[in-house]
C-alpha cells in the first residue's frame, strides 16, 4: 500500500523550488525534485483554478473532498478534478517538468508557503512558458476556436504588428470592417457567442492571472485537447469583439 506523499524541506535561502516530472506521459506518476532558480532550471508553470473551471460541470469539480490520486515518487498525492484534467492535457503535449502551486508548494507548511508566495513572480518569470488551463472541452469549443481563428486569420498581419501587446486605433478601424462582415453570418455569430462563454470561465476571474500572464515569457492557453500558442491571439480577438459596431 503506497504511503501518502511527504514534501522534503526547501532551502529557501538559496531560492529553491520544487518541480514535478511526469514520465512517461499520461502515467499520472511523477518524480519531484528541487531546483535553484539562480541556476536557470528548465521547467514550465501551470496556471489554473482549484475549483470548477465553469458552472455546468458535475458538482465533483467544485468539491474539495472529491479528488483523484496521482503518484509522486511512488507515494500517493490527492489532487482535485480540475488539476487532474490539466495534468492529463499537459502530458499529451509532452510537457514533463512542471511547477504547480497545488503540488509543489507544501500547503501545510505555512512559513514555507508564505515565503514561496513572495517568490511567485520570479517563478513565473523563469518558467519557459506558462500553461493556462481553462478546463475541459465543452460542446461549443469548436465555435470558440472558430471565433479566434476568424479574428487572427482575417486580419492581414504584418510582422511588426506581432511585436506589439496592444492594437492601435488604425488597426481597430481595419478590424471593424472584417468584424462587420462576419457579424452578418449566423455561424460567425454562434462562434462569437461561444467565445464569450469561453471568457466567462473561472480562470478569467482570478486575481492572480494579471501577475502570471504579465510576468511569463510565453503563455499557452489550454482547454480540452485544444491549445492556442499566443496570448496576443486572445487579446486580438477580445479587441475585435469589443470594437466591432
Amino acid at each position: 500500500m503506497p504511503n501518502k506523499f511527504q514534501h522534503q524541506p526547501l532551502d529557501l535561502t538559496d531560492r529553491e523550488i520544487r518541480v514535478v516530472d511526469f514520465t512517461p506521459p499520461e502515467s499520472m506518476s511523477s518524480s519531484m525534485k528541487h531546483v535553484k532558480l539562480r541556476e536557470s532550471p528548465k521547467y514550465w508553470a501551470l496556471s489554473y483554478t482549484w475549483g470548477t473551471p465553469f458552472d455546468t460541470l458535475p458538482l465533483e469539480w467544485d468539491d474539495p473532498n472529491a479528488t483523484h490520486t496521482v503518484y509522486i515518487d511512488g507515494q500517493e498525492f490527492e489532487v482535485r478534478w480540475n488539476l487532474e484534467a490539466a495534468l492529463r492535457a499537459l502530458s499529451k503535449l509532452g510537457v514533463h517538468t512542471i511547477w504547480i502551486d497545488g503540488i509543489c508548494i507544501n500547503q501545510s507548511n505555512i512559513p514555507e508557503k508564505n515565503q514561496e508566495v513572495q517568490m511567485m513572480g520570479e517563478i513565473y518569470r523563469n518558467a519557459r512558458a506558462t500553461f493556462v488551463w481553462l478546463g475541459p472541452e465543452s460542446d461549443d469549443c469548436s465555435h470558440a476556436i472558430d471565433a479566434i481563428r476568424t479574428s487572427i486569420h482575417s486580419w492581414p498581419y504584418r510582422p511588426e504588428r506581432l511585436q506589439r501587446s496592444l492594437l492601435t486605433p488604425e488597426d481597430l478601424t481595419e478590424y471593424k470592417a472584417f468584424a462587420q462582415d462576419d457579424l452578418e453570418d449566423d455561424m460567425a455569430l454562434e462562434a462569437i457567442k461561444a467565445f464569450a462563454r469561453l471568457l466567462d470561465r473561472s480562470w478569467f476571474r482570478r486575481v492572480w492571472i494579471v501577475q502570471e500572464v504579465v510576468l511569463s515569457r510565453n503563455v499557452v492557453r489550454l482547454w480540452g485537447s485544444r491549445s492556442i500558442a499566443r496570448w496576443y491571439d486572445l487579446e486580438t480577438t477580445v479587441l475585435l469583439l469589443l470594437n466591432a459596431r
